[in-house]
Order: C-alpha cells, then structure tokens, then sequence
C-alpha cells in the first residue's frame, strides 16, 4: 500500500512557488489543506494537487461567466 507523501512548511512553498507569508495565510485562514503535527504543519501532497485542480477548475468556470456575460463594465470612471 502506497503512503502519502507529507510536506513540510518550506517544501510546499517551494512546489507552489509562492512566497512564505502567501503560504502562511491560506494556511492559517484554513483555504488550504493542512494538518498540525505538533508545532509544524504538513500538507498532504495528493490533496494539494487536488486542490490545485478545484482552484484550476473553479478559475475557468469564473472566466466562462464572465465571457458570456459580454465586455467587462467600466468602474470609477472620472
């Protein structure tokens, strides 16, 4: 049986090549899946894809609406 590989704090950021407080704040407002194991926190390799995959998904859907919504409205016209 095949294990789930774990990250640690630095190794996800380094995947998801993202700063370390743009981590630290989907962590710790829970956008993100993670898990705390003592002080440290770890993340679930297969439920990152998973969720990179929602994330990836969930940002087509949102340009579909806005594509067949028409043109984008002008906001703050001066």
């Amino acid at each position: 049986m095949a294990t789930d590989e774990l990250l640690t704090f630095e190794e996800l950021r380094a995947y998801l090549k993202i700063h370390k407080m743009t981590l630290w704040r989907l962590t710790q407002r829970g956008e993100i899946p993670a898990m705390k194991v003592g002080r440290s926190w770890r993340y679930s390799k297969a439920q990152i894809q998973g969720w990179l995959q929602t994330q990836s998904n969930a940002r087509m859907r949102q340009a579909q609406v806005v594509e067949k919504a028409g043109s984008p409205i002008a906001i703050g016209s001066g």
